[in-house]
């Protein structure tokens, strides 16, 4: 139920912290694959996660990942947001990042105690095997995660 739910509703009710979701759409782009555009953000998502992309293509969609799939500061991929370090909240272990851009906010658990600091800039990254996509209007998972491990 944590890795792979059903609908919207259980993977934000699941795990703590809680799942980020973004509302967005699906555009098919040039070649192989899809782009995710929210707000702004635009997110390349790879054919071969996606297939057949055809599927895909217009759908509104609101995409969730879990808190510990996004990575902060590091250079990922052209996948990358930009976003400012809102809070950081030492854990022990680990800590939670609050990240804010244009009014949204997401939370990053990272390992550790990060040398970030609060209105730092930061890139942000996302690991597309761990994207869940659910249909905007009936909460329905379209495509789960990939298990962690």
């Amino acid at each position: 139920l944590y890795e792979r739910p059903d609908n919207r509703f259980v993977a934000g009710f699941l795990g703590w912290p809680t799942m980020n979701f973004l509302d967005g759409r699906l555009v098919r782009r040039e070649g192989d694959g899809l782009l995710l555009a929210a707000g702004g953000l635009e997110l390349p998502l790879p054919g071969e996660t996606f297939a057949p992309p055809a599927a895909y293509n217009g759908s509104d969609v609101t995409v969730g990942i879990r808190p510990e799939h996004l990575r902060v500061g590091e250079e990922i991929g052209s996948g990358n947001w930009r976003m400012d370090v809102l809070l950081v909240e030492p854990l022990g272990a680990s800590s939670l990042v609050t990240l804010g851009r244009d009014g949204r906010q997401m939370l990053a658990l990272v390992d550790g105690r990060p040398t970030l600091r609060e209105r730092q800039a930061v890139e942000v990254g996302l690991d597309v095997r761990h994207l869940h996509l659910f249909d905007r209007s009936s909460g329905a998972a379209l495509r789960r995660g990939v298990p962690s491990g």
